[in-house]
């Protein structure tokens, strides 16, 4: 969206594009407090983008993260400032982390701004980290205490305000545009090549029109201290302590620092810029203890693998889908086990049938039972154990002349007996084609928590009906599938529910799956649900979830959530998302 909105530019135009901004406050003051942003920028046009941008008002940033990923054409900067009063012109990071390659931290658009870096790490590379513009009537004000800034170029850049007067004042004394006070700072260069800028004065900014003071400060890695109208480089600190008229208070090191090269440094942890054992491990003024620049303890944890969680394609395994409507056939073998019949349930009630086949037979791995019957069956709730069902559910024989219709096979709870569930299956799967499950209409049935419950194993429905209207559901009902996750985060260990050219509507929720390691494919399917239509329930974990659902020429209503996902504690930050 972002790059149609450039490319939409007519060049003709003579009135400019308005910047992109996300957060745009004029004529009021703007506070982010415990707030971690992460975007990846397109290869693509980004003039003047900002994260915020605050007008006449005041900007506080406080305990905050910025991941700034990407490629964008003109870098994008976090934070454009405007002081047009002086009463409202302060600006305030503290215990903030920001990084990204193509990333700016602060513009002070107009003269006058009042900005305080406390405890803050900032890594850049191209862009300078920080920019101002200054003028005669107005001084812009930089304090930095306690934080490490690296930058791959240049740290620092003044420019000129379009009507700035340069020139001396009426006693012969440049006035300051632009004050520096940094205090236990570490600034530094991370490219190995020679070159780069601390501070760079564009236009006809002078270094008399400056302050710069500086307590315990440690400059690494730059070619030149400043850059403009006047250079000096990092090999001349006799000439840059002159120039601001100290005699101490900072230290040049020649070599860079960090010397490492991250391939996307927006996911890089702040950890990795400690300083103990390394070439800028200097102490602290206020404590010879800690080590001078940002103490990185006291910042907010950022996201370190967020791209992946994000912006990058996320490998999607899809399960198999059932697509015969055929019967199956009913293996045949001679080893006393019962591998599956063809059952009349006009004569008989399944659960019954089920019951007496487990007492005399040793079931096989696979059992596949071709059911026929018409119209509602109320059956005994069926307990499965440690073996795979195939239910199959044959259409109603054709009508012959002068016969009514007859209705399809349909299977109702009978009232015999507790259960959880209608079909209850435990260490194996349930596969039912064609088939149509609910509450009887004639209220003749009963009512149980779940139509179906798998523990261990998976559901495959292929053209088949689960339906419990509101006016059946009763008080005891909670929903039409209840699924057990496998309980793993391997991403070939799952259990699965797999719906297929089916319908389903509850009274309640539609699916719940409980537990880590599951998947849930619907294709060509109808869902609707009176609350929930999935409701996902995931135990403590630590890593990935390995829980997946995916949608595929879907219809869902729910009257609750589509996807409910009450909160998780998780015993560490995720490594994928659900």
């Amino acid at each position: 969206m972002l790059d149609e909105q450039q490319r939409s530019r007519n060049r003709r135009d003579p009135v400019p594009a308005r910047p992109l901004v996300f957060l745009d406050v004029k004529h009021g003051s703007l506070t982010l407090q415990d707030i971690h942003l992460a975007f990846q920028w397109p290869d693509a046009p980004s003039e003047k983008a900002a994260v915020m941008r605050v007008e006449d008002g005041d900007l506080t940033v406080r305990d905050c993260t910025f991941s700034v990923a990407g490629k964008p054409r003109d870098g994008v900067t976090l934070a454009r400032f405007l002081a047009l009063h002086p009463e409202t012109g302060r600006c305030r990071f503290e215990r903030c982390y920001a990084r990204g390659a193509k990333m700016a931290v602060l513009d002070a658009e107009t003269p006058g701004a009042q900005v305080l870096f406390e405890n803050c790490l900032f890594i850049g590379d191209d862009a300078p980290l920080l920019q101002a513009c200054v003028a005669n009537d107005r001084p812009t004000r930089f304090y930095a205490v306690r934080s490490t800034m690296i930058s791959g170029k240049e740290l620092l850049e003044l420019r000129p305000a379009k009507d700035a007067v340069n020139s001396l004042g009426g006693t012969g004394v440049w006035p300051t545009v632009f004050d520096w006070l940094g205090w236990d700072v570490l600034l530094s260069r991370k490219d190995p090549e020679f070159g780069g800028a601390l501070l760079r004065l564009n236009g006809n900014l002078r270094p008399q029109q400056l302050h710069w003071q500086a307590v315990n400060c440690l400059y690494a890695g730059w070619g030149n201290l400043l850059a403009g109208t006047t250079t000096i480089p990092a090999t001349d600190l006799a000439a840059w302590r002159r120039l601001w008229d100290r005699s101490e208070g900072e230290e040049v090191l020649g070599d860079p620092w960090p010397t490492a090269v991250f391939p996307e440094m927006a996911e890089v942890p702040a950890k990795t810029y400690r300083t103990a054992g390394s070439l800028v491990a200097f102490a602290s003024s206020t404590d010879p203890n800690q080590p001078l620049g940002c103490d990185l303890d006291r910042l907010p944890p950022a996201r370190d693998n967020w791209l992946a969680l994000t912006f990058d394609r996320y490998a999607v395994q899809t399960p198999a889908l059932p697509d015969d409507s055929g019967p199956p056939e009913i293996p045949v073998a001679a080893d006393g086990l019962f591998h599956g019949a063809q059952v009349d349930l006009n004569q008989t009630d399944l659960g019954a049938y089920w019951e007496t086949v487990q007492k005399n037979y040793r079931l096989a791995p696979e059992v596949v039972l071709r059911l026929s019957g018409n119209g509602e069956r109320l059956t005994t709730p069926l307990h499965i154990k440690g073996s795979n069902l195939v239910l199959y559910f044959e259409p109603p024989s054709d009508k012959k002349e002068g016969e009514k219709t007859k209705e399809p096979l349909v299977l109702v709870p009978a009232e015999l007996g507790p259960a959880e569930a209608f079909f209850e299956v435990e260490q194996g799967n349930l596969s039912i084609i064609n088939g149509n499950l609910r509450f009887s209409e004639a209220g003749k049935g009963r009512v149980v928590p779940w139509l179906i419950k798998i523990r261990g194993g998976d559901l495959r429905l292929f053209r088949t009906r689960l339906e419990v209207p509101p006016k059946d559901s009763g008080v005891v009902f909670r929903g039409l599938v209840a699924l057990e996750g496998s309980g793993d985060s391997a991403a070939d260990r799952v259990h699965s529910c797999v719906v297929n050219e089916s319908i389903l509507a509850s009274a309640r929720d539609a699916i719940a799956i409980q537990g880590i390691g599951a998947r849930l494919l619907l294709a060509q399917t109808l869902l609707i649900a009176g609350e929930d239509a999935i409701h996902l329930t995931l135990d403590s974990f630590a890593g990935k979830a390995n829980v997946q659902c995916l949608l595929d020429h879907a219809t869902v209503s729910a009257r609750g959530a589509v996807v409910h996902l009450p909160d998780v504690k998780q015993a560490g930050p995720p490594a994928e998302p659900l």
